[in-house]
């Protein structure tokens, strides 16, 4: 809270507000992964 002039209520909104956003990209680059690993697999199985 160092050089802002937020009440604490406002700072912990602002802070969980960022944090959910950083949740929702780490989902979206977690499903992608999972996607990809899948293609990965199924390339493998049929080369085998």
């Amino acid at each position: 809270m160092h050089g802002t002039n937020l009440t604490p209520e406002e700072y912990y909104r602002k802070d969980t507000d960022q944090v959910n956003k950083a949740d929702k990209i780490a989902v979206k680059e977690f499903h992608t992964t999972i996607g990809i690993e899948r293609n990965v697999n199924k390339k493998i199985m049929r080369k085998l």
